[in-house]
């Protein structure tokens, strides 16, 4: 949030608001656990799933980049594939490739704004190739990443 916020690159005010509000969602669900371990008759496990969780959402934000596939994910924290995803969707409010591909696309929007290669860029962020990178970046942002890097560029030299 910090470096969105001293950025002052195109739309910093919406990324600074967006992690802001990201902040307060995990806020929100982290109180929203604390309930449902408290209630009666919950789930004598919740609190152990939280956990995992937890650990989970840390690791995939450290290594994001590898090659992460749903079954290697799921069997790291010790569930079958369809419990991990359904329980994956519960704690985060996401599909695990939707998480997934938006860590990568916020490493790749970082890396924008420098003169790497986008072919660089793409494997640095964990994708398979520059088409597959190119496609997902411009389904999520509304525009392919060599325009995105334009705007990013035109907004510093403004400045």
């Amino acid at each position: 949030m910090i470096n969105s916020y001293f950025a002052y690159e195109s739309f910093w005010e919406l990324e600074t608001y967006s992690h802001f509000l990201q902040v307060i969602s995990t806020i929100g669900k982290s109180k929203e656990m604390t309930n449902a371990v408290n209630l009666p008759g919950a789930a004598l496990n919740t609190k152990e799933h939280y956990d995992k969780f937890a650990e989970l959402l840390r690791y995939l934000e450290t290594n994001y980049s590898e090659q992460l596939s749903l079954d290697s994910v799921s069997s790291q924290v010790g569930f079958s594939k369809y419990h991990f995803v359904r329980l994956f969707k519960d704690y985060t409010g996401s599909t695990f490739y939707d998480y997934l591909t938006d860590k990568r696309i916020q490493h790749a929007k970082e890396l924008l704004s420098t003169n790497a290669g986008i072919t660089d860029i793409a494997f640095s962020c964990g994708f398979n190739n520059q088409t597959s990178f190119c496609r997902t970046f411009k389904k999520v942002c509304g525009c392919p990443p060599t325009e995105y890097r334009r705007t990013i560029m035109m907004s510093q030299s403004n400045k």
